[in-house]
């Protein structure tokens, strides 16, 4: 959830050589006229050695991260299991699978700085799969 690029976040999560940016509109949207019972939050990062987390809200401790992760500055998605049988949603041992309109999805791929990703390639790709988005360097890499 960063207006702008990360090398860090590059380097700990870029393993597959692209991003996608979307926003919140987007993913919402992407979801669907008849949405699962999804909910988002902003996660909160707390010191886990000093700081507790209030008991009784089961959405408390799937919304918070200790400290030292506090770059990632993450959005969760939540999708509740008890639920999950009247929505139709498939759920196992690897998660939830929940339909998408990933053309709606995606606003912007940017490249892995640190990845020789050739864009010609990206695109055959992107138009196979009919996707409509915008392809871009990392602005990491171009500095």
């Amino acid at each position: 959830m960063n207006d702008y690029e990360s090398y860090l976040m590059w380097r700990v999560y870029g393993d597959k050589g692209c991003a996608i940016q979307t926003d919140y509109e987007r993913l919402v949207a992407a979801l669907g006229d008849d949405p699962p019972a999804i909910n988002g939050c902003v996660v909160n990062y707390i010191d886990y050695e000093r700081d507790q987390i209030d008991v009784g809200n089961i959405f408390l401790p799937v919304s918070h991260k200790d400290l030292p992760y506090r770059d990632e500055k993450e959005f969760r998605l939540l999708c509740w299991k008890p639920n999950l049988e009247k929505q139709n949603i498939l759920f196992d041992e690897n998660g939830v699978n929940v339909r998408i309109d990933v053309n709606m999805l995606i606003e912007k791929i940017f490249i892995d700085p640190s990845k020789n990703i050739h864009i010609k390639d990206l695109q055959e790709q992107i138009e196979k799969k009919n996707l409509n988005c915008k392809i871009d360097d990392s602005r990491i890499k171009n500095k």
